[in-house]
């Protein structure tokens, strides 16, 4: 009978440490996966600059625009604009835009798709949807957070230093995520 207890005491010990195991391989995937996805972002968000003359700017207010997600509510403005800007579903999260999205890539004529990938009809899941809304999501579900500075006035220097207290990239765009980890900085994927 002791035999069987310890036997028993044994696996269950063993079952808990793949447990913990698991849980960390997983969140150091999902941490690689969302430093790929960030990598991939800039680059097109390049292209778009390079074919748009500046990077997709969020519709004003767009910020307090929240979903919740696993009982955390996070902005997703920034991220829904990344995804129309990046697959060409959509254009009313992005200033100047009026035509939402339809739910695949490349729904507006005329418009490029710089993020295949990211077509909420592929087999990636990069693209989310919440509330109605598409967004680029990082590898655990959560959306990206994106802001774009508005442009400086060269003649007033004060403009560019209140630009360096609100965003850590006031010549381009800040784009970051919390990797898993909301309220520690220090574990926050991003391009600063």
């Amino acid at each position: 009978m002791v035999e069987i207890l310890v036997t028993i005491s044994i696996i269950a010990l063993l079952a808990s440490l793949s447990i913990v195991a698991m849980g960390h391989a997983n969140r150091t995937s999902n941490r690689e996966k969302t430093k790929a996805y960030l990598k991939t972002i800039e680059l097109q968000l390049d292209r778009y600059r390079n074919d748009n003359g500046s990077y997709p700017r969020p519709k004003e207010g767009s910020e307090g625009t929240t979903v919740l997600v696993g009982g955390t509510n996070y902005s997703v403005g920034g991220a829904v604009t990344l995804y129309q800007a990046l697959t060409g579903d959509g254009d009313d999260a992005i200033e100047g835009g009026d035509t939402g999205s339809q739910g695949r890539a490349g729904s507006l004529p005329d418009v490029p798709v710089y993020w295949p990938d990211a077509d909420p009809q592929g087999a990636q899941r990069i693209a989310r949807a919440a509330d109605g809304k598409w967004y680029i999501g990082d590898g655990f579900g959560v959306p990206f957070q994106y802001k774009v500075p508005p442009p400086v006035d060269p003649r007033n220097p004060d403009s560019i230093e209140n630009l360096r207290n609100e965003y850590r990239n006031p010549g381009s765009y800040d784009l970051w995520s919390y990797g898993g980890d909301y309220n520690n900085e220090e574990a926050w994927i991003k391009n600063w």
